[in-house]
């Protein structure tokens, strides 16, 4: 009583989203997007694992104890009979073993794997996440190769891929169909009245799907950007409030209760819509020019002006 059931229970096939990117016309499965770099990272894996398995052999040292071999204790063994010779046991760091008289040991001594490691770790990685989709630098952590251009444009380019992604994949394949589901079990269930849904359901499952926003690379400069395109007529307001992840209408209800509480408990803050290079003070006003400068300025006005 109040477990959870572990019993299997079909589910039609009509209700199960299979969600992937589809790559060619009719496509009904999806691959897995490390699908084209596997192979590679599998090799990768191994190698790693024999370039561990190396460092540790070439970090095992050991102390062999020996002692020369008198003639008269020496075992009368021939040279073909091993029947009593016992192997020595696996090595520890540390380890000091000692050896029957005469027995002597050599270490094999692996080769470095010098400068080469990392270029070509770099290089396989890299590949590996260009077949991914994913950038390097975000994938590893590895920003000493990014300067800041560079960084800039790569994260600009995969968040276009992302927005391809949230838009053609998650939002079509997964919540559009969530939606549909639940506002048809809403109405069929009574909890919502919708006169005249079942004759035109689409005019009521129209939604607008805003994704979560992307964290700004240099929030001053991409701010005072949108402000100019708003200024400029090339963007409206609404597109970069979704932009953030906000529902404009909303963000605007709040801005205009912010105003009236402001009002209301005589809150004085800085003019609304100045820039970040304007001063905060509505009360500063612009220096005046220099008397100086604005004579030259009028004696270099007259020169032009008998000059022509």
């Amino acid at each position: 009583m109040g477990g959870i059931n572990t019993d299997q229970v079909r589910v039609p096939a009509d209700q199960v989203l299979h969600i992937f990117r589809a790559t060619r016309p009719g496509q009904v499965r999806g691959v897995p997007l490390v699908t084209p770099a596997l192979v590679k990272l599998y090799f990768l894996d191994q190698y790693d694992d024999a370039e561990l398995d190396r460092k540790k052999l070439a970090a095992m040292y050991a102390g062999f104890i020996t002692s020369p071999a008198p003639e008269d204790i020496l075992p009368d063994v021939e040279p073909s009979d091993t029947s009593d010779q016992v192997g020595i046991a696996p090595l520890e760091p540390g380890t000091m073993q000692a050896l029957l008289p005469g027995e002597d040991i050599k270490f094999s001594e692996p080769a470095d794997v010098g400068g080469t490691y990392e270029a070509f770790q770099y290089r396989n990685q890299l590949a590996c996440f260009s077949a991914m989709g994913v950038p390097y630098m975000l994938g590893t952590g590895d920003t000493r190769r990014a300067s800041y251009s560079s960084l800039r444009g790569v994260i600009v380019e995969y968040r276009r891929r992302l927005e391809q992604l949230q838009h053609n994949v998650m939002v079509f394949q997964m919540c559009r169909p969530v939606w549909q589901r639940w506002m048809n079990d809403a109405v069929l269930a009574g909890t919502i009245a919708l006169p005249g849904y079942a004759d035109n359901p689409i005019a009521y499952q129209r939604v607008k799907w805003i994704a979560p926003r992307f964290e700004w690379v240099d929030p001053l400069k991409d701010r005072q950007a949108e402000k100019l395109a708003v200024d400029s007529g090339f963007k409206s307001r609404s597109d970069v409030i979704e932009a953030e992840g906000y529902d404009p209408e909303e963000t605007d209800e709040r801005i205009a209760a912010d105003k009236e509480r402001e009002k209301k408990l005589a809150l004085d803050f800085p003019i609304h819509g100045a820039s970040a290079t304007q001063p905060t003070d509505p009360n500063d006003e612009p220096d005046a020019p220099d008397a100086q400068e604005v004579a030259d300025e009028a004696d270099l006005a007259d020169d032009n002006q008998a000059a022509a």
